[in-house]
């Protein structure tokens, strides 16, 4: 019997949540209801406490997905983005990234293919202010992104060091 489980290994950063299965291999169907109960229940938990960022979905147990099933997943990405979630399908299998791909859904739901890849976009997906400032935000270039992961600095030590060269400070 699969059940539904917290993936602490993939939550990188502390306004990331990340869930998958445990079990065996799933169907679309037994997928789908452990994602849409208990998923959305956990991310309202999540909201009282963290600003919203990433929902990774760690689907490397999902073996096949219909088109209905493809439908709840943009009912259920509709929904987090409501409250400011972007859902991050992680591990898809090649064959499955093509149905995404075929049917445009790559467009309103993030697909990533492996760690790396998940990392990089962790890196790229700015961290949601703890407050309101006046300051523009921050950019990085692909380049500083990937020097930053090779010597093991975070996106959240970056804007830390910026802001206390702005002279303000993060939020209390």
């Amino acid at each position: 019997m699969a059940a539904f489980e917290i993936r602490e290994e993939l939550q990188i950063r502390e306004d990331v949540l990340a869930f998958g299965f445990r079990g065996g291999r799933l169907k679309d169907g037994e997928a789908f209801q452990l994602i849409s109960g208990e998923l959305l229940a956990s991310v309202q938990a999540a909201e009282n406490g963290m600003h919203p960022s990433l929902v990774i979905l760690d689907m490397r147990q999902v073996e096949f997905m219909s088109s209905l099933f493809t439908g709840k997943l943009t009912t259920l990405n509709n929904v987090l983005s409501k409250s400011k979630w972007t859902l991050v399908l992680f591990g898809l299998p090649r064959e499955l990234q093509d149905i995404i791909s075929l049917t445009r859904l790559d467009r309103p739901i993030t697909l990533a293919s492996d760690e790396n890849e998940l990392r990089l976009l962790v890196a790229r997906t700015t961290a949601r202010p703890y407050c309101a400032t006046d300051e523009p935000s921050i950019e990085f270039s692909a380049e500083e992104l990937g020097e930053m992961i090779a010597t093991g600095i975070t996106l959240d030590d970056v804007i830390r060091d910026v802001e206390q060269l702005r002279g303000g400070s993060p939020c209390p």
